[in-house]
């Protein structure tokens, strides 16, 4: 598990900042400049940047955990796909998305593939409930009207 999550970190990074990093250079430079002239320090014009794009590096961050999410091959290779469940971040594992992609070819019977549709299934509704809260976090109470206009 230690290695699977050192990998996805590793990967994830990039994308972040790389998000994080046009989302900060969408702040207007009136904004920056303001406070400026208001005599903030560069902290406290930094501070007000951050504030002023608070959502869409909320978004970054949530962007580059659902890479990790759906992340399979990269956490199967390192994992070690065994089926027990250990106490230890250093003991072999795996993850749902990993027993899907090594065990959905070939299913044992039936019950396995229900198993297995039932895994997807979870994953799905997981995806699906990361996705509402991110969009009620980003754009706030007003998802609904801002989604009319």
């Amino acid at each position: 598990m230690f290695a699977g999550g050192l990998i996805l970190g590793i990967m994830i990074v990039p994308i972040i900042t790389a998000v994080s990093r046009d989302v900060l250079r969408a702040v207007p430079r009136v904004q920056i400049e303001g406070t400026l002239a208001l005599g903030a320090t560069w902290w406290q014009s930094s501070r007000e940047m951050i504030r002023y794009s608070r959502s869409g590096l909320f978004g970054a961050v949530i962007l580059g955990l659902a890479r990790a999410a759906g992340e399979t091959m990269a956490v199967t290779m390192v994992i070690g796909n065994s089926m027990k469940i250990e106490a230890s971040w250093f003991a072999p594992s795996q993850t749902m998305a990993s027993l899907l992609s090594t065990q959905f070819g070939n299913p044992e019977n039936d019950l396995h593939r229900s198993a297995l549709l039932e895994v997807a299934l979870i994953l799905l509704v997981m995806s699906l409930l990361f996705n509402i809260i991110a969009r009620i976090l980003v754009v706030g109470g007003n998802a609904r009207g801002a989604a009319a206009h």
